[in-house]
C-alpha cells in the first residue's frame, strides 16, 4: 500500500503547519501558494498567542456599535457601500451571532483551542534549526479611566469562569510591572499565560523545515478550481497544471470562498483588513505585549523591535508609532472595498508616547 497523499492549499501559518504535521505523520504532501509563503495576514500581524482572548468577535453589543461605524470612513469597522449579496448575508449572520448565549457557548471552545495551540507552539519551538523568538511573556491590558478599569476587572472575572488566569493591578502596581507606562495609567490586567513570536520567522522557518522533510512548496501557483467526483475532491487545477491527491486541505484564508465555489459550496467568509507597523525598540519600550482598553490594537515586543498591530474591531483604534521602519499590510482582501480597520489619531500611553496615524 502506497503512502497517503495530500495537497495543502495556502502558504500561511495554517497551511504550513498542516503540511508539517501531515509530513511528520508519513503523508506525501504538496503545498501550493498563489504568492509567496507567509505573504498575507500570516506576515502582517503582531505574533500574539493569547489564550486569554476567549471572547468571540461577534460579542453582545458589537452589532449596534458596528452599525454606527459601518459607513464612517475613519472608523475601525468601515465598509465601502456596494451591492454584494454575500457581504450582506454575512452581516446578517454576524448580527445573529452577537447574542450572549452564543458567545458563552463559544468561549470554552475558543479557550480549549487556544490552550492546545500554545502547547503545540511550545513543541515547535524545540525543533532544531527553527528559531522564531517564542517567548511566554504574558500580556497586559492597560486603562486610562476608572470606568474602563472597572469594566476590565469585570471582564477578567468573566474570563476567569472559563479558566483564564489574570492579575488585577492598580496604577502603581502596573507601572512596577511595566515601567514604560505613563503616570496617568490608572490600572491594568495582566494575563500571565499569553506569549508571542515573530510570525514571519515562524512560518518561513517551518516552510524550510517541511522542504527538508521532502515536501514540495510550489510558490506562485494559484488554484483555479477543484474537480470532484461524488463527495470527494479528485483534482486541484492550478496555473501550473493539475494535481491529484487522496486529501485536500484548504487553508487559503480570504480566497477560500472563491476556490470552493467550483464545487457549488458557499462558505461565508469576508475579507478583512488590518495594519501592523514594525519599528526599532527604544530604551523605554514595553517588555511585554500590551493594549489599551480603548483600542483594537496590540503591541508586541520582539527582540530589537516593536510591532503594533490593528485589527477590525468594535473599539476605536489607538495610535500608530510616529516613526516606523516598515509597514506590514495584514490585508487578506482579494479585491478593493473589503472591511477595513483604520487607526485614529491619539496619544500612546507609554512614557513619552508621540502621536501618529496609520490609515489605508
Amino acid at each position: 500500500m502506497g503512502r497517503r497523499t495530500a495537497i495543502v492549499i495556502g502558504g500561511g501559518v495554517i497551511g504550513v503547519t498542516s503540511a508539517y504535521y501531515l509530513a511528520s505523520d508519513g503523508w506525501a504532501v504538496t503545498l501550493v501558494e498563489r504568492g509567496e509563503v507567509c505573504s498575507g495576514s500570516s506576515y502582517g500581524n503582531a505574533g500574539l498567542l493569547v489564550p486569554s482572548h476567549v471572547l468571540p468577535l461577534a460579542a453582545p453589543g458589537v452589532w449596534w456599535q458596528g452599525v454606527k461605524w459601518m459607513f464612517k470612513p475613519d472608523s475601525p469597522f468601515y465598509i465601502q457601500p456596494r451591492v454584494d449579496p454575500a457581504l450582506w448575508s454575512w452581516l446578517w449572520r454576524f448580527r445573529a451571532a452577537c447574542h450572549p448565549d452564543r458567545a458563552r457557548r463559544a468561549m470554552p471552545l475558543i479557550r480549549e483551542l487556544s490552550v492546545a495551540s500554545l502547547d503545540l507552539y511550545r513543541d515547535l519551538a524545540k525543533l532544531d534549526g527553527l528559531e522564531f523568538a517564542f517567548r511566554e511573556s504574558g500580556s497586559m491590558i492597560v486603562f486610562l479611566t476608572a470606568s474602563g478599569f472597572e469594566h476590565g476587572i469585570q471582564e477578567a472575572r468573566l474570563f476567569g469562569e472559563f479558566g483564564v488566569p489574570s492579575k488585577v493591578l492598580d496604577g502603581p502596581a502596573a507601572r512596577s510591572v511595566e515601567p514604560a507606562l505613563r503616570p496617568d495609567v490608572v490600572g491594568g490586567v495582566l494575563f500571565p499565560e499569553d506569549a508571542l513570536l515573530v510570525p514571519d520567522r515562524f512560518v518561513k522557518g517551518l516552510a524550510r523545515n517541511i522542504e527538508a522533510l521532502g515536501v514540495p512548496v510550489r510558490q506562485g501557483t494559484e488554484v483555479l478550481r477543484l474537480r470532484s467526483s461524488g463527495d470527494r475532491v479528485t483534482a486541484v487545477e492550478t496555473t501550473r497544471g493539475s494535481l491529484a491527491a487522496d486529501t485536500v486541505v484548504l487553508a487559503a484564508g480570504a480566497w477560500s470562498s472563491s476556490i470552493v465555489r467550483s464545487l457549488g459550496l458557499r462558505v461565508p467568509i469576508q475579507a478583512a483588513k488590518g495594519y501592523s507597523l514594525t519599528y526599532r525598540r527604544r530604551d523605554a519600550s514595553p517588555s511585554r505585549p500590551w493594549a489599551t482598553s480603548c483600542a483594537s490594537a496590540g503591541r508586541s515586543s520582539w527582540p530589537g523591535w516593536i510591532c503594533r498591530s490593528t485589527s477590525v474591531g468594535w473599539r476605536p483604534s489607538g495610535a500608530a508609532p510616529a516613526s516606523t521602519s516598515s509597514t506590514r499590510s495584514a490585508s487578506s482582501c482579494s479585491r478593493s472595498g473589503g472591511v477595513c480597520g483604520r487607526a485614529r489619531r491619539t496619544a500612546c500611553p507609554c512614557s513619552g508616547g508621540r502621536r501618529g496615524t496609520a490609515t489605508s
